[in-house]
């Protein structure tokens, strides 16, 4: 591993440099026409179909289940709750209070993926 593609510790860092991992490696293998990228490809589809079935199957036997029963009369409880309106000024609140969080979070994110120099504003 090179000096630049040293882990620093910092999730966005970590993030960023997963990404640009990937995309070299996607980039990479699909320009080669051979061999192996055909046999990348294959893995690749094998491996989204695989998940894809299973994600299904993991849902449908959830959704049957005596969990997943309850998790659905729950969920309509609380929908029918928030129309009536027992609701509402609470999850608007809480609502509102989560995305200034994670609007906060993503303004300094932002900030340190494009920080500003001494002359702008």
């Amino acid at each position: 591993m090179s000096d630049s593609s040293k882990p620093t510790g910092d999730l966005f860092d970590e993030l960023l440099a997963l990404g640009g991992n990937v995309t070299r490696l996607l980039r990479a293998t699909w320009r080669d026409s051979g061999p192996e990228r055909r046999r990348f490809q294959g893995e690749l589809e094998t491996a989204l179909t695989d998940l894809t079935n299973t994600l299904n199957r993991a849902g449908l036997e959830f959704l049957v289940s005596p969990t997943g029963q309850r998790v659905q009369s729950e969920l309509n409880n609380v929908r029918e709750r928030i129309r009536r309106g027992g609701l509402e000024a609470a999850a608007y609140e809480e609502l509102t209070a989560l995305l200034q969080r994670l609007n906060g979070e993503l303004t300094r994110a932002a900030d340190k993926a494009n920080p500003k120099t001494d002359g702008e504003a």
